[in-house]
C-alpha cells in the first residue's frame, strides 16, 4: 500500500507486519527520502528499463511524492545529460498520454543494487535512500530534558552515522566494475 506524502517524504507500510487482527492500522509506516540525484537515477532506471513507453508525468511525482513540476525538471536534467530523449505523444492522444521516454545511455541492465522504484519501496531499503525525518533529530546541543537525554543523543548520532556508513557503501557498490 503506497501512500503520497509531502516534499518526497515516501510512506508505506510494511507488509511482512501485517497480522490482520485488527489493530494494523497502529503500525508505523515506513519512510524514504530520496534526494534530487536519487530521484532523478530512480527515473532514468524506469526510463531504461521500459525504454520507448509513454509515461505520464503524474506517474512519477505520485510515487515520488513530489509535484509534477519536480519530475518535469528531472526529466530536463536528463534530457540536456543526453541520458534520455522526451518525445511528445501523437497529436490525438496527448490528453491520454504522457511523453514517450527513450534511454539513450550506453548501459541497457539493471543491477540489484540500482536504484530503483521497488528498491525504494523495499522494507529492506537496500540501496541505503534516507529512512528518517529530520524531525526526529532536531535539538539543542547541550540542553537535555527527561524526555530528551544524553543518552538518546548519542544514539541518534550513532543512528546518522550508520546511515552515512551505509550510503557509502552502496555508493561503492555501484562504482565497482560488474563482471
Amino acid at each position: 500500500m503506497r501512500k503520497k506524502s509531502k516534499y518526497g517524504y515516501i510512506e508505506f507500510i510494511d507488509k511482512r507486519k501485517l497480522k490482520h487482527d485488527g489493530w494494523d492500522d497502529e503500525i508505523e509506516p515506513e519512510i524514504r527520502k530520496p534526494t534530487p540525484l536519487e530521484r532523478e537515477e530512480i527515473i532514468l532506471n524506469y526510463v531504461r528499463v521500459n525504454s520507448g513507453k509513454s509515461v505520464k508525468v503524474s506517474f512519477f511525482a505520485e510515487q515520488l511524492a513530489v509535484s509534477e513540476r519536480t519530475i518535469q525538471t528531472a526529466l530536463k536534467n536528463l534530457e540536456n545529460k543526453g541520458l534520455i530523449k522526451r518525445t511528445p505523444p501523437p497529436p490525438g492522444e496527448r490528453k491520454h498520454q504522457g511523453y514517450i521516454l527513450t534511454f539513450l545511455g550506453k548501459r541497457k541492465t539493471l543491477y540489484p543494487t540500482d536504484l530503483t522504484l521497488k528498491n525504494l519501496y523495499d522494507p529492506d531499503n537496500p540501496c541505503g535512500v534516507r529512512d528518517w525525518h529530520w524531525d526526529d533529530y532536531k535539538f539543542i546541543p547541550g540542553v537535555y530534558t527527561e524526555d530528551f537525554t544524553k543518552e538518546i543523543a548519542r544514539y541518534q548520532f550513532q543512528d546518522l552515522q550508520a546511515h552515512k556508513n551505509r550510503t557509502k557503501h552502496y555508493q561503492n557498490q555501484k562504482q565497482k566494475p560488474k563482471k
